[in-house]
């Protein structure tokens, strides 16, 4: 399995079931541009997390940098905020 990292903002949090839906960022230059927004244009991604308690530190409109693995249900397996 690949490994991706990207970045882009929490649009959804489910804590219950390990999920997360993000919004990838259109700044191609999004890690070091503190001013890049999520592309409205871009489709909302649904991701589960490897671990529960990745999603302790994070909150829907944060902006992330994360990794995923797989190609159809993907995994985030590191998520850290901006």
């Amino acid at each position: 399995m690949a490994q991706q990292e990207t970045t882009g903002m929490i649009t959804m949090i489910d804590r219950m079931n390990g999920t997360i839906a993000i919004q990838p960022m259109h700044d191609a230059n999004a890690k070091t541009n503190p001013n890049a927004g999520a592309d409205p244009n871009a489709p909302i991604e649904q991701y589960k997390v490897q671990d529960a308690k990745l999603l302790d530190s994070v909150h829907a409109g944060d902006k992330v940098a994360f990794s995923a693995t797989g190609d159809g249900a993907k995994t985030i397996t590191k998520l850290q905020r901006q």
